[in-house]
């Protein structure tokens, strides 16, 4: 299997393949649409997702950012902006059971003053915080997913649990 890690300095993604071969992408050499890096994850196939803490807003801004799928040496855009439901500053992401990503990001990333919970099906987003009754507006750093239980790490608060099922 394939090694990925985020690069520092510049920025972007770095791999090293089984046969010692390496590789940066960033936005000179590929088409990863933003080098600020926060997180990357496989899923099951193992194609690498990530996420990037771009500072875009919807309105007359160009919607680079958000998360990224590579696949063959290509990345594949899965903007959360773009769909009108959630924004592109990816804070944390995790899959679950069923293949979905959970995705945590901030709404007004000049101000950090709002933040969502989604999760995207590879088709749709669908913006959690917004349906979860009294979820807190909470900075989230890092999302784990135990079986069927969805972690939130929230500093400043602690943990946050959320259940779902597994098909």
């Amino acid at each position: 299997m394939d090694g990925y890690g985020m690069v520092n300095g510049d920025g972007g993604i770095w791999k090293k393949s089984t046969d010692g071969q390496e590789k940066v992408y960033n936005t000179d050499n590929s088409n990863l649409n933003y080098n600020w890096i926060t997180t990357l994850k496989n899923d099951a196939s193992g194609s690498i997702w990530s996420g990037t803490d771009a500072a875009v807003y919807l309105n007359d801004i160009n919607l680079h950012g958000g998360i990224q799928n590579l696949i063959n040496n290509d990345f594949k855009d899965h903007n959360p902006a773009k769909s009108g439901e959630a924004t592109n500053r990816v804070t944390a992401m995790e899959f679950d059971c069923n293949g979905n990503l959970w995705v945590a990001t901030s709404t007004e990333p000049q101000f950090n003053l709002g933040y969502e919970l989604s999760v995207y099906n590879g088709e749709k987003w669908f913006v959690l915080s917004s349906e979860i009754e009294n979820f807190p507006n909470l900075y989230i750093s890092d999302i784990e997913i135990d079986g069927e239980t969805v972690w939130l790490s929230a500093p400043d608060y602690g943990l946050i649990k959320v259940s779902f099922k597994c098909n």
